[in-house]
């Protein structure tokens, strides 16, 4: 069996710490740019969330381009996508707590979609109480998995929808699946070159789950893996290896980092790649492919507050 690559840190750099927190991150390239997403807010999971977009021409100066905000309401997991027509979008959770129970809150998923970067078609989409966590085009369609997102304290079973669109703005559903049981959540996924979908799924209590499907992606299978990665994000190389992210915590290893790893489809396993300077409250990464280069975006405690840095690795595959 062929050796895997080795990642190494070239550089990684602070980029922004404005608000009190600063996190949940994602990163394209798009029009000979780079944009980061994340979220703003008081806390954690406070109901303040704004959602941020910065650009860069040479991945080193950053400038604020525009910032989402809705009065009241948490927007958070802003995730970054271009479109089969080459514009992008911007996808997010809407939070809003419930007036009766603050325990509980009620989720929606928004986009915006620009052809310029200045000008944003907005709209609600996909169905109440389904979280559209992340989007991938593939040919004509640009595809979401969706959660259905359970109010704090009910826990138990919840569901995935994958959803597809032409434009980012009207979505049909393709299927919906329990993905293997429990409370599942957090997908991230690439498509092969033989357009088979591969799924890293997040999982409450218990390893990340590996999920495949093929056209016309309506039957499913899930198989449990030997780790979990909150927050993943997904890439696939050039050669087809997938590369995985997110935030671990090994048993015994103490304090969580943001790590990378790479994955096995058959077997289904996952071997660790590379850990990100980071610690305490980090993860949800972003990763995108340039030149030789693997960059990622990530949130990390380590400042002393939570704040969203930009990582350039560099990716070697050893001589045969």
């Amino acid at each position: 069996m062929a050796s895997l690559p080795r990642i190494r840190v070239l550089n990684s750099k602070l980029i922004w710490d404005a608000a009190p927190h600063n996190a949940f991150t994602d990163l394209i390239r798009w029009k000979d740019r780079w944009y980061c997403s994340f979220r703003e807010g008081i806390a954690h999971a406070s109901y303040d969330g704004k959602v941020r977009i910065l650009r860069s021409e040479d991945g080193k100066t950053w400038e604020s381009l525009v910032q989402f905000t809705e009065e009241g309401h948490d927007l958070r997991d802003p995730k970054l996508c271009v479109l089969p027509d080459g514009r992008l979008l911007v996808g997010m959770g809407d939070r809003t707590q419930d007036t009766k129970n603050p325990l509980n809150w009620r989720t929606v998923t928004r986009v915006s979609v620009t052809a310029d970067g200045e000008r944003w078609d907005k709209r609600i989409v996909g169905d109440p109480q389904v979280w559209m966590w992340r989007f991938v085009t593939h040919g004509d369609y640009v595809y979401s998995f969706g959660y259905c997102q359970r109010p704090k304290g009910l826990g138990g079973e919840t569901f995935l929808v994958f959803y597809r669109s032409r434009d980012g703005l009207e979505w049909e559903r393709i299927v919906q699946t329990e993905a293997g049981g429990g409370y599942v959540n957090e997908a991230a996924f690439a498509f092969q070159p033989d357009s088979r979908c591969v799924v890293l799924l997040r999982r409450e209590g218990g390893q990340n789950r590996l999920g495949l499907s093929r056209p016309p992606y309506k039957d499913w299978t899930w198989q449990e893996l030997n780790d979990r990665f909150n927050g993943p994000a997904l890439i696939q190389f050039s050669d087809g290896r997938l590369l995985v992210g997110g935030r671990a915590k090994p048993i015994g290893a103490g304090s969580a980092k943001t790590a990378l790893a790479w994955l096995s489809i058959d077997p289904p396993n996952l071997s660790p790649a590379l850990t990100l300077p980071s610690q305490h409250e980090t993860g949800y990464p972003g990763l995108h492919l340039f030149g030789k280069e693997l960059w990622t975006s990530y949130y990390s405690s380590e400042s002393g507050k939570c704040s969203i840095y930009i990582a350039r690795l560099d990716v070697t595959y050893n001589a045969k």
